[in-house]
This record gives C-alpha cells, structure tokens and sequence, in this order.
C-alpha cells in the first residue's frame, strides 16, 4: 500500500531498532514522530504514554533503520542503454519528468536521501524545490547542479565547460548563488564520454585547487571524480571533500598508490566507490577481482567508504541501491559496516549529519522498515515494508495500523 500523506503524529514500533549513530540494536523499540521530527526513541515499554497522541504502527517481525542514502545518482540518466544520447535529445520539461519519475522509485526502494552528482543545467535544483514543497514525492536531494569540467570534457554536455582556472572559480561561485549544495568537478576523463580518458587527468593541478579553495571559502564541499591514479592522487592532494569512483586506472591497468590511500584516510577523505549490481559482471569495465583487493586495502588503511551506486548509467536501476550494498561485503565489510555507509557515514560525508543518517531525537524522520534482519542478512532491504521520509508515510504494507484513542492509554493503538 502507497499513501502520500501529510505529517503527523506517529508511533512507529518494530522488534529490532537500529538506533543512533552506532546503529545499536533496540530490542522491542518505538520511535516518535511528531511533524517531520522523531521527538522520542526507546524502548516500546519506556514510551507507554506520550505527551500528545499518536497513530501507531506496528511493524512487528521486522527491524526500522534510517532512510538509506545514496551518495552518487544521475536522475536525469535513463538507466537505458545510452543514457547520453537521451539526456542530450530531451527537452527540460522531459527531463523533469524523467528525473521525477527516477526520484520516486528510488523513495519507494527506502532511499530517502540521493545526492544527484550531475544534472543538465539547474533541473536538480528545480526538482529538489518540487519536493521540498510536498509537490512531488521524492528524497531529500543533494544537488550540485553543472559539474565543472574542460572544455568537451567529460559530461561537458550537462553544461559545466570551463577553459582555465578563472572559469573554474566563477564557475564555482556562479553554483553557489544558484543553489548548489556542493561542487563536483571532474578530474579525470569518465567511461561515458567520448574522446576523453578516464585514466588522465583533465585539469591542472592549480585549477582543481582553484575549484577546492573557492568552494571551501564559500562553506561548499567538494566531489571530485576520478578514476585515474594521477588524478586520484590531485585531487587528496588539493583537498577534496569526497572521491567518486577511486578505480586506480594508470597507464598499464589498474595502478593502486598505498601512499595514496593512508592521506586518504589521515585527512579523512570520503571514497563512494560506486559498487552497483554490475560490479561483478566479468565483461564490465572494470576487473572487480582486482578492484576489490584495492577497496579492500583502502578500508583496512582506516579509508572511510560510503555507499552509492552511480544509478542512471547503463543498465544501473535507480531503484537497486540494495544489490550494490551486498556487494560491498565482497571486500571484507561487515553488515553493519555496509549499513552505516548507507546511513551515518554517507550523511556525515555529504554534510547533512545534523539533519539525517540516524534515527535519534531531533533528527528528520527519515525512516525504512524491512523483513527481517539486515545486520544478519542484507538481502532484507530489497523488500521494504515501511518508508517514511521527513515524516511523511510513503509505503506502509505490512503494518499493523492503530488511529488514537482520544483518552488514556492503549498498548495495542495509539499512546496519549
């Protein structure tokens, strides 16, 4: 069952609640939203009377975790065979349909959070006030409008060309007064774009630090992509925020820097290394034995990984964010350790630590209610049963549903 509706009070209770930023387990937990917020979590016996009433729903069998977060989507990319060619032939109008449409599915998957690292012109920014409004369903977005890249670089035809280190400034101040959350540059060429090199850089070394200084000296962080070592090793280097992709690619294959890696993990530089459900595939892009052994050694070096899975490219459904989470335990991650890339640490990567990521009082209710038991088998969060983003009920379907008594107290309803 779908429903959109308006904010309210809620009791939302489950066997197991993964609470705060450790995700501990709460056995028998409760959580209270009350217009927009969570304002209590405990127990289910500890919150037996609320100050003002509340719809309970029951979830029963199941464990309530925070709203995933996906921290590298393209909505305006059709997941299709060549999603280039359809961004480029569509008029603005289709592309919003398209990336609400994109937007929706991902919320109904439990992602309640999508940082949109790349849209043609502003339309991210457009569809992010759409939802902010309550006039379309979608998670919160995270925007940063126009990547900045060279001239015919890669996804120059998003809009974001820029000649030197001049343009790559006015560039970045030019997204600050438009909106933009943060700044993604492209370091290096990318798979999707002809004539570029995905294992070259495309700038300098001073513009990528014109990009960052200009963009810290405005409170904006930094994604940089880059799949090249060369560029890899720029872009830590020159202070970026959050590294997309991190493939390792050099001049003979794959090319990992250990040295690399341990900066990395000193200045506490975020990798999304975009693992979705084609990482596996034995004629992808990349070999993702090797690939893995690199992710690997990047996390035992105190690297901090965060889940997202570069959804809208070939073949990437918007809606699979679980099937790349499975594969993260691939290089030694624990559930939990997968769970919290999904949640606390994609949110404190992307800035917003202080709104989402964990289910704890005064924070965005921003929930998901799965079958089962994620911490100890993953494949849960394929099948949601319950979502709720900023304290509207977006999918509730194995739930037992309780309106209010309008006085005392009802351990099988609502509490008041």
């Amino acid at each position: 069952m779908t429903a959109r509706l308006d904010t309210g009070s809620w009791l939302v209770t489950a066997d197991r609640v993964l609470a705060g930023t450790g995700l501990q387990v709460l056995h028998h937990g409760a959580v209270h939203v009350a217009d927009g917020v969570i304002r209590h979590i405990g127990r289910e016996a500890d919150l037996a009377t609320l100050p003002h009433p509340a719809t309970r729903l029951d979830l029963g069998d199941a464990t309530l975790l925070p709203g995933l977060i996906d921290a590298h989507v393209h909505l305006g990319f059709d997941a299709g065979p060549d999603p280039v060619s359809v961004m480029r032939r569509q008029h603005d109008d289709e592309q919003l349909a398209l990336m609400a449409r994109n937007a929706a599915s991902m919320l109904r998957a439990g992602v309640t959070t999508v940082r949109d690292l790349g849209a043609r012109g502003d339309l991210d920014r457009v569809l992010a006030d759409r939802i902010a409004a309550g006039m379309v369903p979608g998670p919160r977005l995270v925007t940063v409008t126009r990547p900045i890249t060279t001239v015919r670089g890669h996804c120059w035809f998003m809009g974001g060309e820029c000649a030197n280190a001049d343009a790559v400034a006015e560039a970045v101040r030019r997204h600050h007064d438009h909106g933009a959350d943060l700044i993604k540059i492209m370091v290096t060429g990318g798979f999707m774009t002809n004539r570029t090199a995905p294992g070259a850089p495309q700038f300098t070394r001073a513009e990528v630090r014109t990009a960052v200084e200009t963009a810290h000296g405005l409170g904006m962080r930094v994604a940089a992509h880059a799949h090249g070592t060369e560029g890899i090793a720029m872009a830590v280097e020159e202070g970026v925020d959050t590294l997309e992709h991190c493939t390792w690619v050099g001049r003979k294959g794959l090319e990992f820097a250990p040295h690399i890696a341990d900066l990395m993990a000193r200045r506490e530089t975020y990798v999304c290394p975009t693992v979705n459900s084609n990482a596996r595939n034995p004629a992808g892009r990349i070999d993702w034995r090797q690939r893995s052994r690199h992710l690997a050694a990047m996390r035992n070096a105190g690297v901090r990984l965060i889940g997202g899975t570069d959804a809208g490219i070939e073949h990437i459904a918007h809606h699979a964010y679980a099937s790349g989470l499975e594969i993260m335990t691939d290089i030694g991650m624990t559930h939990q350790e997968v769970l919290a890339a999904a949640t606390t640490h994609a949110a404190t990567a992307l800035g917003i630590a202080d709104r989402t990521g964990n289910l704890a009082p005064g924070m965005a209710a921003d929930l998901l209610g799965v079958a089962g038991n994620p911490l100890t088998d993953l494949p849960a969060l394929h099948h949601p049963t319950f979502v709720m983003a900023r304290g509207r009920l977006v999918h509730h379907g194995s739930v037992r549903h309780h309106t209010p008594p309008r006085t005392g107290t009802n351990r099988e309803g609502a509490l008041s």
